[in-house]
């Protein structure tokens, strides 16, 4: 997950490219660069660069999510199928801020913009 800070002035250049599952996205990191935060998030298993930086500079954090001691319930079919869709309803309700609901998304790849206040 890339987190890209807003500074003043922004930047020009430096889009993000994406592959996944033979698809091929860009995103534009420079709109916007200067008033809003824009976050990325990708499985681990996709190919990103991220493109040279025109003019400007920019100010990114870089995350992996790790889920350490995650405990999957046995799953014993189909009796504990309402136990699976209720495991399935709070997992989307918890993400759901941090979801797009354009259809910028495709497969293992979300772009998310975010305003906030420029450093």
């Amino acid at each position: 997950m890339i987190l890209q800070i807003p500074v003043q002035g922004g930047h020009k250049g430096g889009t993000i490219v994406l592959e996944h599952g033979g698809q091929t996205k860009q995103f534009p990191f420079d709109i916007g660069s200067g008033e809003k935060f824009s976050l990325v998030a990708f499985y681990d298993d996709c190919e990103h660069q991220l493109e040279q930086v025109t003019e400007g500079w920019r100010l990114t954090l870089v995350f992996n999510l790790v889920w350490k001691n995650g405990v999957v319930p046995a799953i014993k079919a189909p009796i504990d199928i309402p136990i699976v869709l209720e495991i399935i309803k709070e997992i989307k309700e918890s993400l759901s801020p941090w979801v797009p609901t354009d259809d910028s998304t495709s497969g293992g790849i979300s772009h998310v913009t975010i305003s906030g206040p420029r450093l």
